[in-house]
């Protein structure tokens, strides 16, 4: 109804919301949510972070929330995940795609995770927003070098996007003091375990 239109955060409680209870939005809703883009930016982090606490806490696929939030342009608040669609990756290490699906794979997977290691709400919160933000360097540093997409340097190129994203998501400081680290050496695991080799 009309009343949707009163609080713009409903946008994203209902992207929150099909990634929880498996629902879909009705075409006048996405319409509507489209049309309440533009006062998204008038909202409190506060608001804004407890969507998003609930995606991540509670849903098993918060890719769907990233979907919805996209389909409905509410996507375009958060420059720095828009920033991950189509940019390319080398298909022979990602053949789901551009950063952007391989960020939502990689999310599911954190949530998958983190329900089976039974983990903690702020852990799970550490993990998920890893997730999200472990890529946001390459659509800064990607080349095509010799007929491959290259991303040298992303980990330390990631610092900084993830710093803003999670600022305008209004994310707990103890949270970002966290996240932050694994984004920078997010590689390591694999250089540890390839040198054990």
């Amino acid at each position: 109804s009309e009343a949707f239109d009163e609080d713009p955060l409903r946008v994203l409680r209902g992207c929150q919301f099909a990634a929880r209870f498996g629902f879909a939005m009705a075409p006048t809703t996405i319409e509507r949510c489209r049309r309440l883009q533009p006062e998204l930016s008038t909202l409190a982090v506060e608001r804004l972070w407890e969507e998003w606490r609930k995606l991540l806490l509670l849903s098993e696929r918060p890719s769907v929330g990233l979907d919805m939030l996209q389909l409905t342009q509410a996507l375009d608040l958060f420059p720095e995940l828009t920033a991950l669609i189509g940019v390319p990756q080398d298909p022979e290490w990602h053949p789901e795609g551009d950063v952007w699906t391989h960020t939502k794979l990689v999310l599911d997977a954190a949530a998958l995770l983190a329900t089976e290691e039974q983990l903690p709400d702020e852990e799970r919160l550490i993990l998920l927003l890893s997730a999200v933000c472990h890529d946001l360097g390459k659509p800064a540093v990607t080349v095509l070098e010799e007929g491959r997409w290259r991303s040298w340097g992303h980990e330390e190129a990631g610092v900084q996007p993830a710093a803003r994203l999670l600022a305008r998501m209004g994310t707990p400081q103890s949270v970002v003091d966290a996240v932050l680290p694994l984004v920078r050496l997010h590689l390591q695991p694999r250089l540890l375990h390839r040198s054990r080799a």
